[in-house]
């Protein structure tokens, strides 16, 4: 039989280095999640969970959009590191509504757009209006809601009455904007 013995010192020394150590995983617990992945910056009060279908169509309705419940696309893209001109510029829309993407340079997320059904004057158009949001690890990370015509705009996720949400076409074209997301 083996019996280990402490003084009292030892064992108030034994117990203070245990409950520094305990200390410590718990401190370490809070700072990494206190850093996992969510909007650099984002609004009040929005929330970014977007790891199902529900999600994704509440995160839309909380800017007040109305969408196809089906994605009318999903698709992996990886964000450029470093950005190229059009992710500059693309960014700096995801800036406007307190996001950033930069964080996430060279990594795997995903673009799910979904067909915007209430977009005010769109239907006395042809034009399609899709939203796209850029999700990484469930959270909406960027995105944007944009026109599919040829002259088509781009905007942030606030409702276009927001005249300060909207960019000019000669900011960010469709064509650049397609291959911002691609």
């Amino acid at each position: 039989m083996f019996i280990v013995s402490f003084k009292a010192k030892k064992l108030r020394l034994v117990a203070a280095i245990s409950l520094l150590a305990v200390l410590l995983g718990a401190g370490g617990l809070f700072i990494a999640s206190k850093n996992a992945k969510q909007p650099t910056m984002g609004m009040q009060g929005v929330q970014y969970n977007a790891a199902t279908d529900n999600q994704r169509i509440a995160f839309l309705a909380q800017f007040g959009w109305t969408v196809n419940s089906e994605p009318a696309e999903v698709k992996e893209i990886v964000i450029p590191d470093p950005f190229d001109e059009t992710y500059l510029r693309y960014n700096e829309l995801q800036k406007q509504q307190g996001l950033d993407l930069e964080p996430y340079c060279g990594q795997r997320v995903k673009a799910w757009t979904y067909a915007v059904t209430n977009y005010p004057g769109a239907d006395k158009t042809n034009d399609v209006i899709h939203a796209t949001m850029l999700i990484c690890d469930g959270i909406v990370i960027g995105g944007d809601i944009r026109s599919t015509a040829l002259d088509g705009f781009m905007h942030t996720f606030a409702m276009p009455n927001d005249q300060s949400s909207k960019i000019s076409q000669s900011f960010i074209s469709s064509s650049s904007a397609a291959s911002a997301t691609t």
